[in-house]
């Protein structure tokens, strides 16, 4: 199983962590997906960036949200979207990383939501059953910088 340590801290802005990215087993692929919200023109930004066990990239998907404003539904989305990429690529044995730690405890099951965010979960469910094997995994936004500045340019 891929692990990641990290700290906790109540706010994510202000989190110290030794957390670094790697990436996946062999065998499997890593589906690194980020959103940003781009207040000045109300939209949402996306990236998802697929890489193999040796850290290459096979596959990139980036874009936005029009009028999204609310975080943890781009981050939904944009999961969504990771899924829709590694399916239309073949890849059949995922990893999904995301840093919003709420929306990978929704996905795994953890807690539920009867809002707009449930039904995103509730596609994502259907969706990760086109997978042999899909593994939800939460790591540190430094885990994530490259996606997060490049969600910040869709």
């Amino acid at each position: 199983m891929h692990s990641f340590s990290s700290t906790i801290s109540i706010r994510r802005e202000t989190s110290k962590s030794n957390q670094k990215w790697s990436p996946s087993p062999e065998g499997s692929t890593l589906v690194n997906v980020e959103a940003t919200i781009l207040f000045q023109s109300v939209r949402a930004g996306f990236v998802v960036a697929i890489c193999d066990h040796q850290g290459r990239i096979h596959a990139t998907n980036r874009g936005y949200f029009e009028r999204v404003q609310i975080p943890e539904v781009a981050q939904d989305m944009a999961l969504h979207q990771g899924l829709i990429l590694a399916n239309n690529t073949g890849i059949r044995k995922i990893m999904i990383v995301s840093n919003c730690l709420s929306l990978i405890n929704k996905v795994k099951g953890l807690c539920f939501d009867r809002l707009l965010v449930g039904a995103i979960v509730h596609d994502i469910g259907k969706c990760v059953t086109k997978f042999v094997s899909c593994t939800f995994i939460h790591v540190s936004r430094a885990c994530n910088e490259a996606t997060h500045v490049l969600s910040k340019s869709a």
